[in-house]
């Protein structure tokens, strides 16, 4: 039926594509290793409560707090009473 050929390398050793992408990725990965080091620097930050928290003591719904008391709905914490 189908005779599969094989692949024929490039002569040109690895093209500048292939070179150009390793020079991108090293460049990527330095920089980000520089800001990481630069924010390791600058010590803990001011710790902001997480995206959507409104008031973290007696929030409605959820489950899994650690002592919520107050709590309406939810459940499954521990220690949680209401």
């Amino acid at each position: 039926m189908f005779r599969v050929l094989p692949r024929r390398r490039p002569r040109g050793g690895p093209d500048a594509v292939g070179i150009l992408a390793a020079v991108l990725a090293i460049a990527f990965v330095l920089r980000l290793t520089g800001m990481q080091n630069e924010k390791a620097l600058q010590g803990p930050g001011a710790v902001s409560p997480p995206v959507g928290a409104v008031g973290a003591v007696g929030a409605v719904g959820g489950g899994g707090e650690i002592g919520g008391i107050g709590r309406t709905g939810g459940g499954g914490g521990l220690g949680g009473v209401g």
